[in-house]
């Protein structure tokens, strides 16, 4: 449901909201449309709002688009002339909502007239701010529906597999380091699984996962291709994990984690099929200094 309205709210909802602002400028301009309709002293005043709230919105825009495209590089003219024409455009609309605004609340309350040049810009860009935030949300939250969608195929895919590990060897580098360790994965099929055997990616691949969230990968020479139907295949592997003394040269910052210390650490199993289907096993593997 929530990736329904993602994917047709937004448009449907641009074009309500046209609709409705159209609507309200019509029914507030419509007086202008009579011979005395330019009569009021003040009208000269709300143009003059309008094109001095367009006109430093406008501004604004162009510096911030401008800013942001050579937010990396060197800030030269050329980077705000690519954002002039949006900022004309969202001045220009500025501008007429501040007329908008004076030309309803004359209607309304002929005596403060000149509030609505004033509340016009803020309620156009309130609603759009508002519009924003709430398309924002409902796209994180359809993003979110759909990764948990596709982690529910991949967990039922992946109950044709079962996963153990025995034989785990621990190497102690220090008093409370993980200097490396050894286990045996053994993988049960209960049905016939042929593993991509082009990917440039190892398959399977095996990630360990320390407590506090440090990350290594296994490496062993995994026997076949395919898992038959009914079979147990087993691959001995070998963990190096890295060391918090290994410092921002090993693509981290030294002081994000500690030392791979002994303790439950989780193992992920990525399996990808000949189809492209992924299989997702998991478990957790008790480290300890005695093993």
């Amino acid at each position: 449901m929530l990736a329904f309205l993602d994917q047709y709210l937004p448009p449907v909802l641009g074009i309500v909201l046209a609709a409705v602002g159209l609507a309200l400028a019509a029914w507030g301009l419509l007086p202008f449309r009579r011979p005395d309709g330019g009569s009021r002293r003040d009208l000269g005043v709300a143009l003059v709002i309008g094109l001095v709230a367009g006109a430093a919105v406008g501004t604004f825009v162009r510096a911030f688009i401008g800013g942001f495209a050579c937010m990396d590089t060197e800030k030269t003219a050329a980077c705000y002339t690519v954002a002039t024409p949006v900022a004309i455009g969202v001045g220009l609309v500025i501008a007429l909502a501040s007329v908008v605004g004076f030309a309803v609340l004359m209607r309304w309350r002929p005596s403060s007239a000149l509030v609505g040049a004033f509340v016009g810009p803020i309620v156009l860009v309130a609603i759009a701010l508002g519009t924003s935030v709430g398309l924002g949300a409902l796209s994180y939250a359809a993003s979110a529906e759909r990764e948990a969608q596709a982690a529910a195929v991949i967990t039922d895919r992946s109950q044709a597999l079962h996963l153990a590990v025995s034989e785990v060897r621990v190497t102690m580098a220090g008093p409370n380091v993980v200097g490396g360790i050894g286990l045996r994965v053994t993988i049960h099929s209960d049905r016939e699984v042929r593993l991509d055997s082009e990917s440039k990616n190892p398959n399977p691949r095996f990630v360990f996962t320390t407590p506090d969230g440090n990350v290594t990968e296994g490496t062993g020479a995994w026997p076949t291709t395919t898992l038959a139907a009914g079979s147990d295949t087993s691959v001995d592997l070998a963990f190096a994990p890295i060391a918090g003394s290994a410092g921002p040269s090993a693509g981290r910052i030294a002081s994000t984690y500690g030392d791979p210390a002994p303790g439950t650490w989780h193992l992920r199993v990525d399996l990808i099929d000949d189809e492209g289907n992924l299989f997702q096993l998991e478990t957790d593997v008790v480290i300890s200094a005695a093993a």
